[in-house]
């Protein structure tokens, strides 16, 4: 595996990373052999003009006598408590320190350090010494957004900027989408589908397998439980169908148009790979389906006592 560290760490360096008996073989060829290695693969990859690296260093864990090549994993029947095991100390008098005594970041040297720093505050008792946290941004943070970006440039390819921006209007006024940066509606618009239902043409029904979302674009439609109560009216930015995101593909309802409609309707798979890149987005959606539910719920409270 070769790692760019212009994307990690803003340096023109390549790691590349090897494991089995070609890691043992290389920590113990002769340098000039390491050397020549390293640069077959990564001509092998980018092309025969590659120049010759500026310099070539290399790991020799194998071969290390305090470790061996040796570090941690979490073997089968245990977890991360057994490291935290580990950690504790004896006594007040002995101390553990090592990757293989850190349950955040083990099998690796970040781990190590960290772990020693922790030992460190914990032997001064001056929690000042600890490693401050930061949440501004991580490895996760920009994987999301990286999956964001591709999923854009596939998507905006098939549908144009005004339609686009149409879309957006219609999905920034919604119920659901309201919160949601522009720039993250202009993603989730280029995956919807235009859909037309004539009057009294069903849109969702009962017990049916669901597959997709729809967002009401003209018309109106109706909500309705079993016993044909409506439930709920929406039109114009209105979201329907995105229960059965969460009742094991199944509609939860019947949505029936009651007047001509256009909706765009957007697949759950697609949805949902949205929603991952734009947690933001799945926390609005959230927001709005428990409060339908509560509102349902109390709908059916006040008939029930007036049918009582």
């Amino acid at each position: 595996m070769v790692v760019s560290m212009t994307k990690t760490h803003d340096i023109p360096a390549l790691v590349l990373q090897a494991g089995g008996n070609l890691a043992r073989d290389i920590e113990t060829m002769p340098m000039a052999e390491c050397e020549a290695w390293a640069l077959s693969v990564v001509r092998d990859i980018f092309g025969a003009s590659v120049p010759a690296p500026r310099s070539v260093e290399r790991t020799q864990w194998s071969v290390d006598p305090l470790s061996r090549g040796s570090y941690s994993y979490v073997a089968v029947g245990s977890n991360t408590e057994d490291i935290a095991a580990l950690a504790d100390p004896v006594n007040d008098v002995l101390y553990f320190a090592g990757e293989a005594a850190y349950r955040h970041h083990w099998a690796g040297a970040h781990g190590a350090y960290a772990s020693g720093v922790r030992e460190a505050a914990r032997i001064l008792d001056d929690p000042a010494v600890l490693i401050p946290r930061a949440f501004t941004e991580n490895r996760r943070w920009r994987d999301s957004m990286m999956r964001a970006t591709r999923l854009f440039n596939a998507m905006s390819q098939s549908v144009g900027i005004e339609e686009i921006e149409s879309r957006v209007g219609l999905l920034v006024n919604g119920d659901v989408f309201s919160n949601v940066p522009p720039n993250e509606l202009r993603v989730l618009a280029t995956m919807f589908e235009p859909v037309s239902f004539k009057e009294n043409e069903t849109l969702c029904e009962l017990g049916a397998a669901a597959e997709c979302i729809y967002v009401i674009a003209s018309g109106r439609v109706e909500v309705r439980l079993g016993d044909d109560s409506v439930v709920a009216t929406h039109g114009r930015g209105g979201l329907v169908g995105e229960y059965g995101l969460f009742q094991l593909g199944r509609r939860t309802a019947t949505v029936v148009a009651v007047e001509a409609t256009e909706a765009f309707a957007l697949d759950y798979q697609r949805f949902q790979r949205f929603l991952l890149a734009f947690p933001e987005s799945m926390f609005a959606l959230l927001h709005a389906t428990v409060g339908r539910l509560i509102a349902q719920s109390n709908t059916r409270a006040m008939r029930l006592v007036q049918t009582q």
